[in-house]
C-alpha cells in the first residue's frame, strides 16, 4: 500500500495569494493542481524533514511557482496524466534549499511545458531528472532552464527520451548564470533514441555564462537512431522486433525509478511504461 495520501486544502492554508504547505504536508503527499484555487500563484513548501511530494500538472494559462523555502531539502516529482498539458512553472529555491525535481512522463498526450528553476539563494542546489516518450502522432516539447542568481550555486540537468511512430520529442535545455554571481556550476545532458522515419526529434542545449568566477559549465546532448546491431542481436535470441525495442525503451528510461522509494508509485509507472509499445 502507497504512504502517500491526496492533500487537502483547507482556508487557513492560504494567505494573499500564496499556498502555505508546512512538515507533515510536503511529506507523502499527492497535489493535484486541478485543486488549486484560482488566486494562488505560489505554493511555499517548508519542511525540517525531507520533502518528498507529487504534483499532478494540469493545464493552466496562470504561471505557478513553487518555492523552496531556505535549507529544506528533499525532492517533487511531476506527473502528467493521459492528456494534453500546456503549462508554465517556475521553481524558486532560496538559500541552502536541495530539491530533486523528477518527472517519470510515461503518459500518452502531448506536452508544452516551460519549467524554469531559479536557484536564488546562495549554495541553493538542484538536481533534474526527465525520461519521456512520445507515440502515435503525439507531439512533447519541454522547456527546462536553470537560472542561476545565487552565489554557489548547482544544478544539473537529465532530460532522456525516446520517439516512435509519427510523434515529435523537443527538449530545450537553457543554463544561465548571470552577472555578480561567484562560484556557480551548471550542467546539462539530454539524449533522445528514434526508432522510426516519420518521428521528429530535437535537443537544444543553451549556455549563458555572464561571469568568470564559474566551477564549471557544460552540455551534452545527442540525437539518433536505435542502434541496428542492438536490434538484431535481441531478434537473434528470439525477440520478436516488438519486444526488442519494448526492452529497449524500458533499458533507456526505466533508471529515473530509482528515484522513487514508495513501491506502488514504482510498480504504477513500471506499468505505464510497458504499455508504451
Amino acid at each position: 500500500m502507497s504512504v502517500f495520501k491526496q492533500l487537502t486544502i483547507n482556508k487557513s492554508m492560504v494567505e494573499d495569494g500564496i499556498l502555505s504547505l508546512k512538515n507533515n504536508d510536503v511529506t507523502h503527499y499527492v497535489f493535484d493542481e486541478k485543486l488549486l484555487p484560482l488566486n494562488v500563484y505560489k505554493i511555499v513548501l517548508k519542511a525540517a524533514k525531507d520533502i518528498d511530494f507529487v504534483v499532478i500538472l494540469r493545464e493552466n494559462s496562470t504561471l505557478v511557482t513553487y518555492e523552496i523555502a531556505p535549507y529544506s531539502r528533499g525532492k517533487i516529482m511531476f506527473v502528467c496524466e493521459e492528456e494534453d498539458v500546456i503549462a508554465k512553472r517556475e521553481i524558486h529555491l532560496l538559500e541552502g534549499a536541495e530539491i530533486n525535481l523528477i518527472m517519470p512522463d510515461f503518459y500518452n498526450g502531448s506536452r508544452k511545458l516551460n519549467i524554469e528553476t531559479k536557484l536564488l539563494g546562495r549554495k541553493a542546489r538542484a538536481e533534474w531528472h526527465l525520461a519521456t516518450y512520445s507515440l502515435n502522432k503525439d507531439k512533447k516539447i519541454f522547456n527546462i532552464s536553470f537560472s542561476h542568481y545565487g552565489n554557489e550555486s548547482f544544478a544539473n540537468m537529465h532530460n532522456y527520451g525516446v520517439v516512435l511512430n509519427e510523434s515529435t520529442l523537443i527538449f530545450t535545455g537553457e543554463s544561465t548564470i548571470y552577472e555578480e554571481v561567484k562560484g556557480a556550476e551548471t550542467h546539462q545532458t539530454a539524449r533522445i533514441i528514434v526508432f522510426d522515419k516519420g518521428s521528429h526529434a530535437q535537443a537544444d542545449p543553451i549556455l549563458n555564462i555572464y561571469h568568470n568566477d564559474v566551477i564549471a559549465a557544460s552540455h551534452a546532448a545527442t540525437v539518433g537512431q536505435v542502434n541496428a546491431e542492438h536490434l538484431y542481436y535481441l531478434k537473434s535470441r528470439g525477440l520478436t522486433e516488438k519486444e526488442a525495442k519494448q526492452l529497449i525503451t524500458k533499458g533507456y528510461l526505466m533508471p529515473i525509478l530509482n528515484y522513487i522509494d514508495d513501491k506502488v508509485l514504482k510498480e504504477n509507472f513500471t506499468t505505464a511504461l510497458e504499455r508504451v509499445i
